[in-house]
């Protein structure tokens, strides 16, 4: 009879995190507050990168594209949970797209953390996946996006290697850049209300 209880117990955790997380968009009552919300994240997110990471201002600059994340994440028992959103920028064009993310998965924990993440596009084709929705995004212990059979892990410092990956990860959380992330099956897609 206590493994009824406990696994109604989880079930009831479970729903109370997933109502209070609600659905994570930017501040603002209109599609242009959200928009503005979103952009002004965006840069306050980059502006963190380059105070703390100066080499990475050229990595964003010269790369194909970008997109720069806020998320909030949870963990209750045997279950994780995440949403956000984003903006995703091709420097080609110089065109915004809105994103959302969203992300399940397992293992054992309990918290809640809110980060930022910025993606920096190697490859011309993988950020072209990323906007249209197509880039397959799991991992155990690294964010580790994949675009045909590649991928990159979350990165802290830039060296020759992340270079030639198709995306270099960088995360930021209330103490800066983290070492590394969890994002199992995360999916990232554009926001047809913002765009």
């Amino acid at each position: 009879m206590a493994r009824p209880r406990s696994l109604g117990f989880a079930a009831f955790l479970l729903v109370a995190l997933v109502l209070a997380m609600g659905c994570r968009t930017p501040q603002g009552e209109t599609a242009a507050e959200k928009r503005s919300a979103a952009l002004q994240m965006k840069q306050d997110a980059l502006n963190e990168l380059y105070r703390t990471r100066p080499e990475a201002r050229s990595h964003v600059q010269k790369a194909p594209g970008y997109a720069v994340f806020s998320n909030v994440g949870s963990k209750i028992l045997v279950l994780a949970t995440g949403n956000g959103f984003g903006v995703a920028t091709d420097n080609r064009s110089g065109k915004n797209t809105f994103m959302r993310m969203l992300e399940a998965g397992g293992g054992v924990g309990l918290g809640i953390k809110t980060y930022r993440a910025v993606y920096v596009f190697n490859d011309a084709a993988a950020f072209d996946s990323f906007v249209e929705g197509h880039l397959q995004v799991g991992g155990d212990a690294d964010v580790a996006l994949q675009h045909e059979g590649q991928g990159a892990s979350a990165a802290v410092a830039l060296d020759s290697d992340q270079l030639t990956r198709p995306v270099t990860v960088y995360q930021f959380t209330e103490s800066g850049v983290a070492l590394s992330a969890v994002a199992t099956g995360t999916r990232y897609f554009p926001d047809d209300a913002l765009n």
